[in-house]
């Protein structure tokens, strides 16, 4: 069964937080938007406790949507590898409720008169030339007959995760796109527990030195980029654990990580909620908009490459396509969405791009250059502070040049140090204007110093 065509300014693809953000933003300029999603709607993206900036939460309005939203707030940060542990006084971090927050952005896009439709799988897209003007969407409703939905567009974004399910159907974009390899994708679960034994709880934290309130992030337990994270609230009633792991053989996923962990601490109750992802940890591709179609979230590898946080830069992300978007007549036109794609490289891209150096050091190196780092000072309360905020650290190349010679890292260390300045200063000067031409070296350029080929061959 085909039904009519139904035309709109803008089409979402992929209900989680990524479309949600997209389809309110540009709902908020004036578009008509439609947001669609493969799932039923109360299943879309994440369902776990995240951590996110503070400045984050507040500068996105996120705590005018449902003061439930925040979930915890305050306490220490702790970073250990090995005995080396590093404090962080106050946590620049919030924990937020990504169900909740899913849901209240879910209600302000019908609010703002987005049209939602879910359990509609991608089929096939329309062109004219090369530019998706058209979707077709196989639709599944309970007790239904499956059936066709088109529609049409001048802006096709797809936030439907790292497969991409617009993405790959769109032949001008999808060979900028071939995905991130095993080593550049993270396998990670969080979870919430009950504390059974408050006792055994005191005692676990009473050895580890950690407070209620308090997170503790031990790096490297798998080691290269392994992490087990641990926030004890203030109640001490429950839990919440985070776990991930680089998607390789020599690696347990997240899930086993939290497994084996929980089954050491007796005093760890039963299993209140869980959730898993596979998050990409490279920076953006070169080329994050063509016209007719936007890439956000992990369709176009936005997420944070050193902890894989990736809700900052879709918030952020949102913001800039719904910026770039409003003064257009045509939404999908050239313009539009290379300025788009300019905005966030440059602003975004730009640390991403430093952190994914960072990332990639860490998964060659073992454990033991973190623990020397950390107990050096080099990656000290400031320098992961600024980590945490998704933000450059307070460091100078001269600085790091003589504390990795000093500590017999150089070796390890130096191609980041020397490579870090210059990634961040070519992101910001990405190509401004519609060129394919200036695009193209540009991505050479950064494929040099990432020693790879470029998305733009």
């Amino acid at each position: 069964m085909y039904s009519p065509r139904k035309k709109f300014d803008a089409v979402v693809v992929g209900a989680g937080l990524s479309g949600a953000a997209a389809c309110c933003n540009l709902c908020n300029i004036g578009l008509n938007v439609a947001l669609v999603e493969a799932l039923p709607l109360s299943e879309a993206g994440a369902g776990w406790i995240n951590a996110i900036p503070e400045k984050s939460f507040f500068d996105h309005g996120l705590e005018e949507l449902d003061p439930a939203i925040l979930a915890y707030k305050g306490g220490r940060y702790i970073v250990q590898s090995g005995q080396q542990k590093v404090f962080i006084k106050e946590t620049p971090l919030v924990q937020i409720d990504m169900k909740r927050l899913l849901g209240a952005l879910h209600k302000r896009a019908e609010k703002l008169g987005a049209t939602l439709f879910d359990r509609c799988r991608v089929v096939d897209m329309k062109f004219l030339k090369q530019r998706p003007t058209g979707i077709a969407l196989e639709t599944r409703k309970p007790g239904s007959t499956p059936g066709i939905l088109n529609l049409e567009a001048s802006l096709f974004v797809d936030a439907s995760g790292i497969t991409g399910a617009v993405r790959r159907r769109v032949p001008a974009m999808a060979r900028f796109c071939r995905g991130p390899d095993e080593s550049h994708v993270c396998n990670a679960t969080q979870e919430t527990w009950t504390v059974a034994d408050g006792s055994g709880l005191k005692n676990f934290m009473e050895k580890h030195g950690i407070e209620p309130g308090d997170t503790i992030a031990w790096t490297g337990v798998e080691g290269g980029y392994s992490t087990l994270t641990l926030y004890v609230p203030a109640h001490m009633e429950t839990l919440e654990l985070l776990a991930g792991s680089i998607n390789l053989p020599r690696y347990r996923p997240g899930a086993s990580i939290l497994r084996d962990f929980c089954k050491q601490q007796p005093w760890i109750g039963r299993l209140v909620k869980s959730g898993s992802g596979t998050i990409p940890i490279r920076r953006p591709y070169d080329i994050l908009a063509i016209p007719g179609l936007a890439l956000i979230g992990d369709a176009g590898l936005q997420v944070f490459p050193a902890h894989g946080s990736g809700t900052h830069s879709i918030l952020t992300a949102a913001k800039i396509l719904a910026d770039t978007v409003s003064p257009r007549a045509d939404p999908g036109g050239e313009r539009s969405t290379w300025e788009y794609q300019a905005g966030f490289q440059r602003k975004v891209g730009a640390v991403h791009a430093v952190y994914d150096l960072v990332t990639r050091m860490t998964i060659n190196n073992p454990a033991s250059t973190t623990r020397a780092l950390l107990e050096n000072a080099i990656l000290g309360p400031d320098q992961l502070t600024a980590g945490l905020c998704q933000e450059l650290p307070p460091v100078t190349v001269g600085s790091l040049f003589k504390t990795f010679t000093k500590l017999g890292l150089i070796s390890k260390t130096g191609p980041l140090t020397v490579k870090a300045p210059l990634v961040h200063a070519l992101y910001k000067a990405y190509p401004s204007k519609p060129d394919m031409d200036a695009l193209g070296k540009w991505s050479r350029s950064v494929a040099l110093l990432f020693s790879e080929d470029p998305d733009i061959l």
